[in-house]
């Protein structure tokens, strides 16, 4: 910077020191609402459902069903628990 003219190289640092805080600070936040995100995901993850004790009812082609008029319906089942799978089958009965 010459005589008479203004000095801007102050206030350009200035402004990329605030950019950088800003940068910094907008990254945190990303990053926390990432991981509330995620938890919140996580709590919505099946296996966790089933390893409360549920189990999730499909149809032998793997389609879930949602009540007993649909397991009636498809009489042969799977019922999937968090360790594993077992086959079942409707009792005529309860048809």
């Amino acid at each position: 910077a010459g005589p008479g003219r203004p000095r801007a190289g102050g206030a350009a640092r200035t402004q990329v020191r605030r950019a950088v805080r800003g940068a910094g600070a907008d990254a945190a936040r990303r990053r926390r609402e990432l991981e509330r995100l995620g938890l919140a995901l996580g709590a919505h993850d099946p296996q966790r459902t089933l390893a409360r004790g549920y189990a999730i009812v499909t149809d032998r082609g793997g389609r879930p069903l949602a009540g007993a008029p649909a397991a009636r319906a498809a009489a042969e089942l799977d019922l999937r628990f968090a360790d594993g799978s077992v086959p079942a089958r409707v009792d005529e009965a309860a048809r």
